[in-house]
Parts: C-alpha cells; structure tokens; sequence
C-alpha cells in the first residue's frame, strides 16, 4: 500500500494545478486520469482577459486572481523546464461607435485604469483586417498552451510516481477510519476534478452544472502580423507559430459530444470572414466540453456524506484564471481550516 496525502481524479486544468499545488507545498498525492483526447482543458484556447467585453467590467475577482496565476504557472514551467504561459495583449476591435464610445467611458474609470488603454488606434495589420470603428488594447491578458502544460505536467508526474493511467470507478473506493483507499493507494483526501463528468458524481449529487460544448479551428492567416496579441472581434484569433492561429469559440448546450461538426466550422469561418480580408484556410479543428455551472462560478468544497471527499470543477470558460486561485484556496482549506469563498463555495447549493 501507498500512503499520500491526496488522491486527484482529472488531469484537466484544475487537477493538473491543484496537484502542482499539494506537490510544491511538500504533500504528495496521486493523479488519475484515462488521457481522454477530447478534454475542454485540451482543446481550449487558453486565452485569460481580464475584461467583460459586453459591458466593459473587470472580470469577476480578476485584482486577485491575476497575481496567484503569474506564480502557480511559474513553478509548473519551473518543474516541466518548459514555457507555457504567454502573456499578451487582446486587441479589442469595435463594431461600431456606441462600442468605441462606451470603451472611452470607462477608461475615466479609475478601477479599469490598468487594464484598458485609453488610445484609440486604426491599426488594419499590413490590411488583413477589414476597415472598422477603431481598436483599442487591453492590458494584463495572457494566454496559456493547455494542451502542451498538461502533457508536459503528466509527464512530470509520472517521473515522480504520482500519476495512474486509468478510469476511476465510484465502486473502488474503500473508506477506512478517517482515510480513503482506491486500488493501491490510502490517502487522507480524495478530490474530484472530472470536469463535466462530475454530473454522475454520487459523493456530490444535484449541483447544478450546465455542460457547454465548444468548438476551435486552427488557421493559417498568412497576411496576418499582430504580434503576440490576440485580436477580438466576435471571434479570437490567438497567434500560435508560423502563420498559424487558434481560433473561437462556439456554445452549444444541447448537443454534448466531443464530435466536431460542418455547423460549427460554417459559423467560425464566417465570423472570421467578417474580420479578416486576407485568405486564411483552415488546418485543423477540435471539441470538447465544459463543465460550466449555471451561476457562471467554480464548485469548491466537501462531500457531505464524507468530509475527506471534495471537489473543484465548475471552472467554465474561465479555468486557466480561476484553477490557481481555487487551487490554493481549496489546499488552503484543507490544512489551514481557511474559507473557500462563498460564491464558489459548493454550500451555497446545499
């Protein structure tokens, strides 16, 4: 038998950083995951923004989360010798003047000054872009390489004796006292980060997610220069390497499946056909699904039957900025009796 600390189900974001977290903090734990190809986590963009384009507010928490995320992706490219955290700008483009002018309104908003340049630029990128209202940019964005951060992070655990390739069944788990056995392992926590799937979760019944599919395409855009920055407008299109760009993303809430569909290619393609007016030719396209709640926030916290189980999911679109800050807060939890924050507190439901 092996006795850890933890015992982690899911190696999407979530499990891969709450286990960075156990790791550098000196616990040692177990992740399990059966390397599903078709993950959100796998498929996402992995662009974080800071702003709410639709009404040009921060982000819900954006002042404290933004500091936890430099720092959590930090240790994992530390761990993995790898860089997969890119920060960037997001080249917000208006689609007419009410946009364009409701932007120079909260640019006076001092609590918005960080985060949206007030100048207003005309920039078309060598004319790739088709004419428009302006653009302006905002600050403090990034992006992460999801797919390249959880190979690399498997990796990394397996080297260190921490990783099982397997799926996780319910039936498995023994409690034992005040302890938790699954196959080989005793461990004094067991915590679910399944993503959607944790709407079969017996240990966490009724909670109220609302899966999401989405869909990218990757894209050659030979024409297109915009640097590192990411452009906006109705779509993103997230610069990769050689004239190739990440582009999307579509919501569906009534088909959930991993398949990637003509519907969903038709609907990226003419959306970037309203931006661009340069060729571009689609190379690749990709699905999966979120696991997003119906108040839009993480579910954080314990099992009610077992206090030893708990949970982190729920992180939505947003999980490459809310996984760092939950991550701790949950570890945090755990060994320091501190709270997790109400409005992702999993309580609020029960």
């Amino acid at each position: 038998m092996k006795n850890i600390d933890a015992i982690i189900v899911g190696q999407g974001i979530s499990g891969t950083i709450l286990s960075a977290e156990f790791l550098k903090n000196g616990k040692t734990c177990v992740v399990i995951d059966n390397e599903t190809e078709h993950t959100s986590s796998k498929v996402s963009g992995g662009v974080y923004n800071p702003i709410v384009f639709k009404r040009i507010v921060k982000s819900w928490m954006v002042d404290d989360l933004l500091p936890i995320v430099n720092d959590c992706y930090k240790y994992i490219e530390d761990c993995c010798q790898q860089k997969f955290h890119i920060k960037r700008r997001i080249i917000k483009v208006f689609v007419n003047d009410e946009e364009k002018e409701l932007w120079l309104r909260k640019t006076n908003d001092s609590s918005l000054e960080a985060y949206l340049d007030k100048e207003i630029q005309n920039h078309n990128f060598d004319n790739s872009i088709k004419p428009h209202h302006g653009l302006a940019y905002v600050n403090h964005a990034g992006s992460i390489y999801t797919r390249e951060l959880l190979s690399a992070w498997c990796n990394y655990l397996k080297l260190n004796g921490s990783y099982e390739n397997a799926t996780f069944n319910y039936n498995d788990i023994e409690f034992t006292g005040q302890q938790i056995k699954w196959k080989d392992y005793v461990a004094n926590y067991l915590i679910f980060c399944e993503g959607y799937a944790a709407n079969k979760n017996p240990f966490f019944p009724n909670l109220p997610f609302v899966p999401a599919k989405g869909e990218v395409l990757t894209v050659n855009i030979k024409h297109l220069n915009c640097g590192q920055d990411v452009l906006n407008k109705g779509v993103f299109i997230l610069p990769q390497n050689d004239n190739t760009f990440k582009v999307g993303a579509t919501y569906v809430w009534d088909k959930i499946n991993s398949d990637t569909t003509p519907e969903a290619l038709s609907e990226l393609s003419k959306k970037l056909e309203k931006v661009l007016q340069t060729e571009f030719k689609v190379i690749g396209q990709e699905a999966g699904i979120r696991p997003s709640t119906k108040d839009r926030r993480p579910l954080v916290g314990r099992s009610k039957q077992h206090a030893n189980l708990l949970i982190l999911n729920g992180m939505g679109t947003k999980a490459v900025l809310l996984a760092p800050y939950f991550s701790k807060q949950l570890f945090e939890h755990i060994y320091f009796k501190k709270n997790i924050h109400p409005e992702a507190n999993i309580n609020r439901f029960y």
